[in-house]
């Protein structure tokens, strides 16, 4: 059966130092808990990826599937 794919923004403000922004460690550890407590919560039972979109003057980047 074909779900409907879910999106979970967090979107990050600050100076970015390294090309994947402000994405550290215990960020993208909260980031995956909260999608999984979502998902709990609202009986899915389907694999997830979480992507990053850079926005910054120089332009915008997506970086696919930051869990890897």
């Amino acid at each position: 059966m074909f779900q409907e794919p879910k999106f979970f923004i967090k979107p990050l403000f600050k100076k970015l130092s390294r090309k994947s922004g402000n994405i550290t460690p215990t960020k993208l550890a909260r980031l995956i808990k909260t999608a999984q407590v979502y998902m709990k919560k609202n009986a899915l039972d389907m694999a997830f990826t979480l992507d990053a979109v850079i926005v910054t003057p120089q332009g915008i980047e997506m970086l696919e599937n930051i869990t890897l």
